[in-house]
């Protein structure tokens, strides 16, 4: 039986069609706990950015840890030639190098005071941002991929480097724009909560299926909803990720899965389809899919 059965067999087993996909739906796009405790993080940084770049700087940074600031300061500077490096490509002048810089710092300065990562490990994240191919106006600011990255990292006890790539990875097929980064790691934390697996996995999955399934104009909160469900199934991380990938594709090449205007049908009914399909065929039995 092919991987993409299996996956329409064990969803189908879940009985989405009676409300379990719904209910699951409503609790990663609902406000529940975790997503308060997430945006709650976002709000702090958001205050604390507007407190002033120079209070944070002076009595946050250079005041509070003179000592450990001398090494810190080595490691921001290293990391900022290396943000230096990723945006001076061809095209770009001095005046708009200066200023991505200056918003880079800004970032770093706001998003530093309310984690646990110093200032060159935010820069850092920046850069490997900007190294994924993220632009930098989706990188910066409080509500950009920087700041949801480190918010998501902090709450899930995640490697924000890691954890910025995967936002990076799922936003970039989904064309999300800076301000979505944020809803988007709130998405993926009350995917974790709702289900069996941690964030780490939630992400995993979803590197493997967020480039077909947004090409087919699924949603991103859809595809993490299906891995939520999938997971509490058994099936997480890569695997879930490529089998959820091997089920649209394998749905998008039939007729009877797609609309009158050639559009492929919601999740709910391809399920619908398939269960009327298998049913009453067996354990052993395999559909033509």
């Amino acid at each position: 039986m092919s991987d993409a059965l299996n996956l329409a067999l064990t969803i189908t087993a879940a009985d989405l069609f009676s409300g379990v996909m719904r209910k699951f739906e409503n609790r990663i796009t609902g406000a529940g706990g975790a997503a308060r405790r997430v945006r709650k993080d976002y709000d702090t940084m958001v205050t604390s950015v507007n407190r002033g770049i120079k209070s944070l700087a002076v009595g946050g940074y250079i005041a509070a840890k003179m000592r450990p600031g001398i090494a810190a300061a080595a490691d921001l500077q290293e990391e900022m030639i290396g943000v230096r490096a990723e945006l001076g490509g061809a095209g770009t002048s001095a005046a708009e190098l200066a200023r991505h810089l200056t918003d880079v710092r800004k970032t770093a300065f706001g998003v530093q005071s309310s984690t646990p990562f110093n200032i060159g490990q935010v820069v850092a994240l920046e850069k490997e941002l900007i190294k994924a191919g993220a632009n930098i106006q989706d990188v910066i600011g409080e509500r950009g991929a920087a700041a949801a990255s480190a918010a998501l990292a902090t709450y899930e006890k995640l490697d924000p480097v890691l954890t910025g790539k995967a936002l990076i990875g799922i936003g970039t097929p989904f064309k999300i724009a800076a301000s979505g980064y944020a809803d988007l790691a709130d998405q993926i934390s009350r995917a974790a909560s709702a289900s069996t697996t941690g964030a780490a996995e939630i992400a995993e999955a979803a590197k493997y299926a967020a480039g077909p399934l947004a090409s087919m104009q699924r949603s991103s909160s859809e595809m993490l909803t299906l891995i939520a469900l999938m997971a509490q199934q058994g099936v997480k991380g890569s695997m879930a990720g490529t089998s959820l990938k091997n089920f649209f594709l394998k749905a998008a090449e039939q007729q009877m899965f797609r609309n009158a205007n050639g559009e492929l049908k919601s999740t709910v009914e391809i399920i619908e389809i398939l269960r009327k399909k298998t049913d009453g065929m067996g354990g052993h039995s395999a559909v033509a899919f």
